[in-house]
């Protein structure tokens, strides 16, 4: 910043210029000039103030029409059950149409009893940190419908590709996964922990049941998380200003990764503490048992959690 210097003329009470006093003549000397460099001053002082904007901005979380795109995604996956063969790969049709509607380009990734869908957004710095992997099953058990086991997960991480692929500096790669096959054995997440290298892998985030919320306290239980990994979201918690509850539930997606040495944790509703759905594993499973407030508070929870892990402050 500029300073800008006032200079005041006192006259001395021992001899000094009357005239000066009373100011007439120099107003009179004055009246045509103007002085440019302080008034450029002023205004070079004025832009100073004024912040600069971001290199690298993040997208905003308060996006007018995530609760509409959430809903949407979980209606359109929970119209049937996700259990044969030919069901599920209707879901994942849908999420290869989804992903192209991003600009994606969805890979299915086959394992001898079925077939996950991937697809990764690079990071965009030159000297990249390991990547992170996002994922949520989305097959069901036979006969229900499975809106919030796991279309809820599914739609959220949905989401997050589209939060992520507008985030214009990225210090890591992300990849993100829908797993099949959970529902029997978690064999989806098994073949995508078998098929990376812990090593190369900064973290894991799975998310499994996350729409129901009947006692509408805004709360997440985070599973089995790492005390650093446990720190990184209860800073995105209270950034987004929701309550996150620590469990020890396993017998997900995230237990694959970490049985195979990753750092894994999984994001559920209240599972352990009660503010689960009734109709787990039943027809009555829909979407309209969901409510669309918890869906996006998980959503902007888990989107602050990523892009902590992923965000870069410079191209």
């Amino acid at each position: 910043m500029k300073p800008i210097l006032v200079l005041a003329l006192l006259a001395s009470a021992c001899g000094g210029d009357d005239s000066m006093l009373d100011g007439s003549t120099d107003a009179d000397d004055n009246s045509n000039d103007t002085d440019s460099t302080d008034s450029t001053d002023i205004t070079d002082d004025a832009d100073d103030l004024t912040p600069d904007a971001p290199l690298c901005p993040r997208p905003s979380l308060d996006q007018a029409d995530l609760a509409t795109y959430l809903m949407a995604s979980i209606e359109e996956l929970a119209r049937t059950p996700r259990y044969t063969d030919t069901e599920r790969n209707r879901a994942r049709t849908y999420f290869i149409s989804a992903l192209a509607d991003l600009g994606l380009t969805g890979e299915r990734v086959a394992f001898p009893s079925g077939a996950n869908i991937a697809v990764t957004i690079p990071a965009t710095v030159a000297s990249p940190e390991p990547p992170i992997i996002i994922g949520a099953h989305f097959d069901t058990v036979p006969d229900s419908p499975g809106a919030d086991d796991n279309a809820s997960g599914s739609a959220l991480v949905l989401a997050l590709a589209r939060f992520a692929k507008d985030l214009p500096c990225r210090r890591s790669a992300v990849e993100f996964i829908w797993f099949d096959r959970e529902e029997v054995g978690l064999f989806g997440s098994r073949a995508s922990a078998q098929s990376h290298d812990p090593a190369n892998v900064r973290v894991v985030y799975t998310f499994d049941q996350l729409g129901y919320n009947a006692d509408g306290d805004a709360a997440f239980e985070l599973e089995l998380p790492t005390p650093a990994t446990q720190a990184a979201w209860q800073r995105a918690a209270t950034a987004v200003g929701v309550t996150l509850r620590i469990t020890q539930t396993g017998n997900t997606d995230h237990e694959s990764f970490r049985e195979a040495g990753y750092d894994a944790v999984g994001l559920s509703e209240e599972y352990v503490g009660g503010d689960t759905t009734p109709y787990y594993h039943t027809p009555e499973d829909t979407a309209a048992t969901l409510d669309p407030g918890a869906m996006v508070l998980a959503t902007k929870l888990a989107a602050q959690a990523m892009f902590d892990a992923i965000a870069s402050e410079t191209p």
